[in-house]
């Protein structure tokens, strides 16, 4: 890892070069995560293609590492059919050295909402395994103090969602407090 932070140091010093490394590791992230995503929810290209309202041809198109036209509008539809959320966000360029070493099946497949045990609580003492090709998910037993430890480390969204006042419903907290720093 420090040789390639060397080699980063000396190629960060032309802007140009910076954005382009940038660039390209995100471009090869998002491919990469999608075809991952496709495979472990066994779909091929055409099914993908269907759900998400293009032609197949278009999906290989977004699984090359060297694809760059992405849309938001795309990603959105491509998170849909994968059951996860899409994160877009502006991050510092030191973030890239975990970002390059993060390509892994975890994160490049997150689960999909349907086994999201933070949204479903009778998974809550299960850890589901993530799909294969050719087997099943699988409930493996987790310790219930394992659970607690690795609830009571997470931040919770709801802690930062207050209920609206149109019919009870979580709504996500305004921008100014998006925005507002810790003292």
């Amino acid at each position: 890892m420090n040789q390639l932070l060397e080699r980063l140091r000396k190629t960060f010093e032309d802007e140009d070069a910076r954005y382009v490394y940038a660039d390209s590791t995100v471009n090869a992230f998002i491919a990469a995560q999608i075809k991952a995503l496709r495979e472990d929810r066994e779909l091929s290209q055409e099914e993908l293609a269907i759900l998400i309202g293009t032609k197949q041809s278009g999906i290989s198109r977004l699984e090359k590492a060297d694809y760059s036209s992405w849309k938001i509008g795309t990603l959105r539809k491509l998170a849909r059919a994968f059951g996860v959320r899409l994160k877009i966000s502006f991050e510092e360029f030191g973030t890239l050295l975990p970002d390059i070493s993060g390509f892994s099946q975890k994160k490049l497949a997150p689960r999909r909402f349907s086994v999201d045990p933070v949204f479903h609580p009778e998974l809550s003492a299960t850890r589901i395994d993530r799909k294969r090709p050719g087997s099943e998910y699988k409930s493996v037993r987790v310790d219930v103090e394992e659970r607690k430890k690795i609830l009571s480390e997470r931040p919770t969204v709801f802690d930062e969602m207050k209920q609206s006042t149109s019919g009870g419903a979580l709504t996500p907290p305004s921008y100014e407090q998006q925005i507002q720093l810790p003292a």
